[in-house]
Formats: C-alpha cells, sequence, structure tokens
C-alpha cells in the first residue's frame, strides 16, 4: 500500500483510531510496554498500546509500507538443538533452510515463522519484537540465557547469549 505524507505539528490526544483506519508503519513491544508508529492515511501517529493514549506526529509525506506482521505457523516438534544450547537448530528441522554466513540462513518467511514458533514451544519466552516494513527482531529468553532471532523476507539470523540489556527502548524504536 502507497501513501503519501505531508509534515504538520504534533500533539498529544486520548483519541484512538479504529483498528480498520491503521496502517501499522513500525511496532514495538518489550514486557508490558508496546507501541506503534501508524498512519490513518491522513496523519503519522505514535499509540501507546498500554496506555491507550497517542501522539500525533506530522502529516502524512511521501511513500510508506506496512511493518512486516508474524504469522502463526506449526512449530516443529522433530529437531536438534544448536550445538551446546537449548536453541533449536534452523537446519534440523526438515525445511528448506541452509546456512549462508554465520548466524544467517537462507529461508522463506514462512520456514521463518515456523522456526520461531518452534523456539517458543522448546520453552523460549518472546519478551521483545521489533518490526518495521523490512524486518521482525524477536528477542527470546530460557534459562538466564537470552538470544535474537531477525526475520527478513528470505533469511533469518539466529543469536545466542546475547546481552539481554541490550534490547531496544520500544518507545524510541517507534519515535
Amino acid at each position: 500500500m502507497t501513501i503519501l505524507l505531508m509534515l504538520s505539528g504534533c500533539k498529544n490526544e486520548e483519541k484512538i483510531v479504529s483498528e480498520e483506519e491503521k496502517l501499522i508503519l513500525i511496532q514495538a513491544r518489550k514486557d508490558d510496554d508496546h507501541y506503534i508508529r501508524y498512519t490513518d492515511g491522513s496523519y503519522i501517529y505514535i499509540e501507546d498500546l498500554t496506555n491507550n493514549v497517542r501522539e500525533e506526529r506530522s502529516l502524512l509525506v511521501g511513500e510508506v509500507s506496512e511493518a512486516f506482521t508474524r504469522e502463526a505457523k506449526p512449530a516443529r516438534t522433530t529437531y536438534e538443538n544448536i550445538e551446546g544450547t537449548s536453541l533449536p537448530n534452523p537446519l534440523s528441522m526438515g525445511l528448506e533452510i541452509e546456512q549462508s554466513i554465520p548466524y544467517t540462513f537462507t529461508s522463506s518467511k514462512d520456514n521463518s515463522f515456523i522456526y520461531l514458533s518452534t523456539v517458543e514451544e522448546a520453552g523460549w519466552t518472546i519478551i521483545g519484537e521489533y518490526s518495521t516494513h523490512d524486518y521482525i527482531d524477536s528477542y527470546a529468553f530460557k534459562e538466564n540465557v537470552y538470544t535474537r532471532i531477525i526475520i527478513l523476507s528470505d533469511y533469518l539470523k539466529v543469536y545466542y547469549d546475547i546481552d539481554g540489556d541490550k534490547m531496544p527502548d520500544p518507545y524510541t524504536f517507534v519515535n
């Protein structure tokens, strides 16, 4: 979807646009914080979904693209973990996923979503998720270990044992 935008002043409002009128451009969720940047076709807004408050940011100017959204896919029940970890190995799931460079796999969006569902079924909890029109960046936690899984159109990136304190602030991410 393409929408043209123009810039304007900003103001805070408590009125929320219905879901049918929103084109979500960026989304960020961490712990109990959940923010979106969206357009109603005329203006750009940032909405705090936790507190049900929005800020009008500007008139819509230029072209915008809808945020990449996660699709529910069934988890795989048969897989091996990445050696020395409790994280499922994307190469062991019988999907068309191939490693291209370290931490990076060639994978369709559907197969990447299956992988993310499998990670959750393996006991990992998604504690943060950030999306733009290009990617979904998920942070997961299990047994004092953080992992980061990035899903792009044709690639899957998997990082194990990362610093969990480095997750972006959701408000800053959408702003």
